[in-house]
């Protein structure tokens, strides 16, 4: 339990987090997040469905989703989600990097440096709430190393 009340998930793999809302819907305490490039495998995430307890956001992208685009989303809807019901104390992030353009197993245009932009925004909407990331999807070889280092910076920049 170790004294948490909330959690909040936020899940920016270009795949939906279909295991994580599986848990979502039954347990109100965790807020989810997820955005996803639809159609794609699993075909979940329905943008419409919100969970029995209101604390599930999935949000739907197009292929050919740029930085330009998802930076509005990530900001006006996805950060606010997670406090929806109350800030929470601890945030999870699903960090997926298969939401670059170079990878070659899905469509969305985000570039390396976008990851550090999104984790610095992030990390300015909690403050000085816990956050754990977990490395999720990604298959660019080149430019996987280049979203994470952009990543990490953020934190050290933070």
């Amino acid at each position: 339990h170790l004294g948490l009340e909330r959690v909040a998930i936020l899940d920016f793999d270009v795949h939906a987090g279909n295991g994580t809302e599986a848990v979502a819907k039954k347990e109100p305490r965790i807020q989810f997040v997820c955005s996803h490039q639809m159609p794609l495998f699993p075909g979940t995430g329905d943008p419409t469905f919100s969970g029995p307890h209101g604390n599930i956001l999935n949000i739907a992208l197009p292929p050919g989703t740029d930085f330009t685009t998802y930076r509005g989303i990530f900001q006006d809807q996805m950060l606010p989600f997670l406090d929806v019901n109350g800030k929470p104390d601890l945030v999870i992030v699903s960090a997926g990097y298969d939401a670059l353009e170079a990878d070659p197993l899905a469509n969305l245009c985000l570039q390396p440096e976008d990851y550090g932009a999104m984790t610095a925004m992030l990390l300015e909407h909690l403050g000085h709430q816990k956050v754990v990331f977990g490395l999720e999807g990604g298959y660019s070889l080149t430019d996987i190393p280049k979203a994470i280092h952009s990543t990490v910076s953020a934190f050290s920049s933070h």
